[in-house]
């Protein structure tokens, strides 16, 4: 996935560093020129394999939900917030997650195998029978997404959540 580069910084050992709008880090270029974000995005591959930031911590969930319930706008296209992870956990049956956009997405989720969504991510839930379920939202200690940069889809192609 694309990702906004918010800054640089040098790790511990010297190495040159991107802080990205989705709360991970990857290197870049040691010394000067570094990365200039007027090149555009950088493409995260921790995001393509859904793959949380170590230091993504929860703030805030849905309430639980079934298949009476559930949100329509959750049956639908839809995205979490730039910054923003999902993490769907399911306590009752299974429910699909899917998504068109790379990285593609046509997953189960039950109690055993909850599901991972990337901040800007378009997905949705599709349900064919009895389930319980909530969303819980995560964010990196680096990443305001109040503060971070949007990236806007094309109009009607999805809606935001948290």
């Amino acid at each position: 996935m694309q990702r906004t580069i918010l800054s640089f910084f040098v790790h511990e050992d010297g190495e040159h560093a991107a802080r990205l709008d989705c709360g991970h880090t990857q290197p870049v270029r040691s010394g000067p020129p570094l990365h200039d974000p007027q090149e555009g995005p950088l493409d995260c591959l921790k995001c393509d394999r859904l793959e949380m930031p170590d230091d993504a911590q929860p703030y805030k969930s849905t309430p639980w939900f079934d298949e009476n319930t559930v949100p329509k706008g959750l049956l639908a296209n839809h995205r979490t917030r730039t910054g923003v992870w999902g993490r769907v956990e399911v306590t009752d049956g299974s429910l699909g997650l899917v998504s068109e956009e790379p990285p593609l997405l046509d997953v189960l989720l039950d109690m055993e195998n909850p599901g991972v969504v990337a901040p800007g991510h378009p997905h949705r839930v599709v349900i064919d029978g009895p389930v319980r379920f909530r969303v819980v939202f995560h964010r990196a200690a680096a990443v305001d997404p109040v503060e971070a940069p949007h990236v806007d889809l094309p109009a009607g192609t999805a809606s935001e959540a948290p």
